[in-house]
């Protein structure tokens, strides 16, 4: 009967620990040694399990037939009786880990389960966005700005960035997630056209992108609009025989990362035929036979540009003179050396006035002038002066001004023509530079276009409102590939 006694006493010593919430070891009473030890041992184990996440109870059952063999029987009231009524509280404990554990692994992020994909992305793990956009989607504009934003909320949570790189950051996993179709498309598709079993889903590697979504992928890449289309695209790009290799960072990725290299300076420059013979290079740095043929020429016509400077444009008015010829257009335009307006005195008026009177005065007269390291256009006709500026604000030239009304004044008064002050009119609608470096160009590409133009008069009308109009590079490097065209016939 002592032990339903002792089991009595225990009983209502829990009792009055869950009462009153205190730990049962200050009701327990006097507890021997064998029984601290005991305990001691327990609450290792019960440290050491919840260290490891595995459950206690699995572990505390066989130890707990171990720690009970051996030790000397315990007295009424000692600890021995009350170490099973233990396992009741461990077993909450229990019930806790397992659930924290569940939820790691299978459940919702926990706050540790995000820590961790933040450490990771921090440490070094790259964004794919390829698991985040569907391929199913047409292209990158189409993608919707609540996806985006999480695209972008995403990086911000594993990258320390600039909230000012949100764009540039969208626009390179733009890149990234077309490159990634484009490579699902020519490996895994493009192969099997016509197999349907082999199409039904994606590759084992790209499962993640789904089943639905890539039949859907499938279906655009092979239907008869995208397939004349690639192949249009295939025979354009067998045509091209010097093919560059910049991939889709084109000239403008190529000229950043040559910054980046140190060969060039930020914000140079620099030649487009030096980035076209770069385009070209393999990654061994070599380029072919032929390739290497074309780039010696470049070479040689660029040490020649370099050895003309500043006669450049009057070297392209000499082309402008014999298509002129060739057109017998002779006697409706004539040009006027640019070198003679850099100091406007009385030289240049009587200069002016020579060049006037020389052949049909009812000509249209180009005279290129450069102030301050900027071209403008001086066109002269019909007693009237009009002036073409690449920059959208010019600025004005009082003394150039006045110098010209001076020359044609005296002009009409040589020659008896109508005896009226020459007005100036500033043409706003001509198109401008496009960078802060073309003006000469820009100005060469003005005589031509009035040249060419079916109406060669009426460029004092169509430019005469203003407007944003600008010369695109392409514009600008037809002219500079004249000029070196004609160069190189000169120096033969």
């Amino acid at each position: 009967m002592a032990p339903k006694k002792r089991k009595t006493k225990a009983g209502s010593k829990k009792n009055e620990v869950e009462e009153n919430q205190l730990p049962l070891t200050e009701l327990s009473g006097p507890q021997s040694e064998g029984s601290k030890k005991r305990k001691t041992k327990a609450s290792s184990k019960k440290m050491e399990a919840e260290e490891k996440q595995l459950p206690l109870k699995a572990m505390s059952e066989p130890e707990r037939e171990v720690n009970t063999k051996g030790n000397e029987p315990e007295s009424e009231g000692s600890a021995q009786a009350i170490v099973p009524q233990e396992t009741q509280p461990i077993e909450c404990i229990v019930t806790s880990t397992e659930t924290t554990k569940r939820n790691l692994l299978g459940g919702k992020r926990s706050v540790c389960a995000m820590h961790k994909v933040v450490v990771k992305k921090a440490q070094g793990k790259k964004f794919k966005v390829r698991t985040m956009v569907p391929i199913s989607i047409r292209s990158w504009p189409n993608v919707e700005s609540e996806l985006k934003e999480k695209l972008w909320n995403d990086v911000q949570a594993g990258f320390k960035v600039a909230p000012e790189s949100r764009a540039k950051i969208l626009q390179s996993a733009g890149w990234k997630w077309r490159q990634f179709k484009s490579k699902l498309t020519s490996n895994f598709v493009m192969p099997f056209v016509g197999e349907k079993k082999k199409l039904r889903k994606p590759p084992n590697n790209y499962a993640f992108v789904g089943r639905d979504a890539w039949r859907e992928f499938v279906a655009q890449r092979t239907n008869d609009d995208w397939m004349s289309l690639r192949n249009a695209q295939r025979a354009r790009v067998k045509e091209r025989k010097y093919p560059h290799r910049t991939s889709r960072k084109g000239y403008i990725g190529l000229l950043e990362e040559e910054v980046k290299q140190g060969h060039f300076q930020p914000g140079e420059e620099v030649d487009r035929a030096i980035l076209w013979k770069k385009a070209r290079k393999r990654k061994d740095g070599q380029v072919d036979e032929e390739q290497e043929k074309i780039n010696k020429v470049i070479d040689d016509l660029l040490e020649k540009f370099e050895m003309i400077g500043q006669a450049v444009i009057s070297t392209y008015m000499s082309y402008l003179h014999n298509v002129l010829r060739k057109k017998k257009l002779l006697d409706y335009f004539g040009f006027i050396d640019p070198s003679a307006s850099f100091t406007p005195n009385a030289d240049f008026e009587a200069l002016v006035v020579r060049r006037l009177k020389e052949g049909n005065p009812e000509r249209v007269f180009f005279m290129p002038h450069n102030e301050n390291c900027h071209w403008i256009l001086i066109v002269i006709w019909e007693s009237d002066i009009y002036t073409l500026n690449p920059l959208s604000h010019p600025p004005r030239n009082p003394a150039l001004e006045k110098a010209l009304i001076s020359a044609v004044r005296t002009f009409n008064a040589q020659t008896g023509r109508v005896n009226k002050t020459p007005e100036i009119h500033n043409l706003p609608g001509s198109p401008k530079q496009p960078g802060s470096l073309e003006c000469g160009y820009v100005v060469m590409r003005y005589m031509r276009d009035i040249i060419l133009d079916e109406d060669m008069y009426s460029f004092s009308t169509k430019w005469l409102c203003k407007t944003r109009a600008s010369y695109k590079m392409g514009d600008l490097e037809e002219v500079r590939y004249k000029t070196l065209k004609h160069i190189e016939k000169l120096m033969k």
